[in-house]
């Protein structure tokens, strides 16, 4: 017994101090990480009415990506700015406002934030620029037509899993004066929340997460007065602003060696590849949001408005739509996730609809985009969707009624009024088709590009395949009408691919999707 007992103390001891050794390697470890939490902070969310707005801000030293951190593992903190400088960091904030140009901007005042007994500073919506400078909190009040931006980012959140947004504010303004949060993945296109009248010093917090869909993130604050201002108030103030992303954890363990170590074999450092596109399908129904769908390129000058129209407010036995407006003559807006199709062969299908149409209106189906993993768009559209397929489809109307016309081109090039440029693949041809319409662009494995539309053919296929290595999509939509803006809802956007698609080559346009296995979106 007495010799068991030896043997197995024998045993016991070396893996007792081996086991203790992995835990505290794995201890170290993890204390050595960048600033890492158990989850998201427990802090209320912003309470803010969720809306949208389109503001672009002017490029500046500052715009380009920001990285994160090498290796990351866990939270990061991106973010963190308490303004006890005395000052807007440059290095980690755009200040712009579009109204006053360096007039009136946000500026860092002696206002203590209530929530935090260490603070001492505050950024103010109103206390930088030329003139606001002079301005002294509870004196001054706040002036007309105020639209400061304080934007941080973009940060790169490829491979982030979770985010959020932490800040103390306080608010006292006139009804229609507002103070916003917004976030953006591409720095123009903002989904905001909103707030106005007294509200004290408080902490809050906004999600991320929902946002981590592309590659880029912008957060941005916003104070906005109407044409009256308050003589009385005082506007808006931020303190204490943190940014944290949540990467998969990294778990490193230390290697334990039972056995000599064998002398080493060199091997062929590895070559870095790009990432593959997906091998399975997309999918959006636009049933509760259109995030991340925003613009991406338009013609100089384009007035625009992209929205999520919610399932309370149906059309034609359907329900949640991506709608988009183009208002002035001859312009383009294209919108798209910046998501990946997967490699050909692919069936792109989407539904759609003219809205008080006019003759000249249009919509588009966007595919084999190109994007070099820059901001999407940048000030002169270099990073993205410089090449495409646009497949187009225009309204017209005459003395027998109403129709359509579809063409295939291959954009190969903008002009100066970033007009694309390119030849036409299939013809316009005409479709005689009205309302709600299924467009299906079913691309082959060689190349071959065939349409659909409402499951007939529209056209001749024609094989092109120029840019079929790209895997970028989006929609668009263009007015050529002098008189109206053009209007277009679409319904769901899919890419995928079965053995019915290659049924469309053979003159049998079987789509595999029918009335009863429509996404659930659609009801009709």
């Amino acid at each position: 017994m007495n010799l068991l007992k030896q043997r197995g103390l024998k045993y016991l001891i070396p893996a007792t101090i081996a086991a203790l050794l992995i835990f505290a390697v794995v201890w170290t470890f993890r204390q050595a990480t960048t600033k890492v939490s158990a989850s998201l902070p427990d802090v209320p969310a912003f309470e803010g009415e969720v809306g949208s707005r389109y503001f672009e801000f002017p490029e500046t030293e500052n715009t380009g990506l920001i990285p994160v951190v090498d290796n990351p593992s866990n939270w990061v903190t991106v973010l963190e700015d308490d303004f006890e400088s005395g000052v807007i960091d440059g290095a980690k904030w755009n200040n712009y406002n579009p109204n006053n140009p360096g007039q009136i901007l946000w500026g860092v005042r002696a206002v203590t934030n209530s929530q935090n007994p260490a603070s001492q500073n505050s950024a103010w919506g109103i206390g930088g620029g030329s003139v606001g400078d002079g301005y002294t909190p509870g004196q001054d009040g706040y002036p007309a037509n105020v639209d400061t931006w304080l934007r941080a980012g973009p940060y790169n959140i490829a491979g982030v899993v979770e985010g959020s947004l932490v800040f103390s504010y306080s608010v006292e303004a006139d009804a229609g004066d507002n103070f916003r949060v917004a976030v953006s993945n591409d720095g123009s296109n903002w989904t905001t929340f909103d707030t106005t009248g007294t509200i004290d010093w408080t902490t809050s917090s906004i999600s991320l997460t929902p946002y981590l869909n592309g590659n880029l993130l912008y957060v941005a604050f916003n104070f906005q007065s109407d044409d009256s201002g308050s003589l009385n108030k005082t506007g808006a103030f931020i303190d204490d602003v943190s940014i944290e992303l949540r990467y998969p954890m990294q778990t490193h363990l230390p290697v334990i060696a039972h056995e000599p170590t064998p002398t080493p074999v060199a091997t062929a450092t590895p070559v870095a590849t790009a990432t593959p596109p997906p091998s399975n399908f997309y999918l959006d129904n636009f049933t509760n949001t259109i995030v991340p769908w925003n613009a991406r390129r338009w013609t100089n000058g384009a007035s625009y408005n992209l929205q999520h129209i919610p399932t309370n407010d149906c059309d034609g036995g359907r329900c949640g739509f991506l709608q988009l407006n183009v208002s002035n003559k001859s312009s383009y807006v294209l919108v798209s996730p910046m998501a990946q199709s997967r490699s050909i062969p692919y069936n792109v299908q989407t539904v759609a609809i003219f809205k008080e149409p006019e003759n000249g209106h249009g919509y588009s189906i966007i595919f084999g985009g190109d994007w070099n993993g820059q901001p999407c768009p940048n000030a002169n559209f270099t990073s993205c969707f410089n090449h495409y397929y646009e497949m187009r489809a225009e309204y017209n109307k005459n003395d027998s009624g109403p129709y359509i016309n579809m063409k295939l081109k291959r954009i190969d090039s903008h002009d100066s009024n970033n007009q694309n440029i390119g030849p036409d693949l299939i013809p316009w041809t005409k479709v005689n088709a009205s309302g709600w319409v299924k467009w299906d662009v079913t691309v082959n494995a060689q190349g071959k590009i065939c349409i659909a539309a409402n499951k007939a053919p529209v056209g001749d296929c024609v094989t092109d395949t120029t840019y079929l290595g790209n895997h970028y999509f989006g929609l668009m939509v263009r007015n050529n009408n002098l008189n109206g803006g053009a209007r277009v809802k679409f319904d769901h956007y899919q890419i995928d691919w079965t053995t019915h698609s290659e049924e469309l080559f053979e003159g049998v346009p079987t789509i595999h999707y029918t009335e009863e296995t429509m996404p659930p979106s659609t009801t009709d």
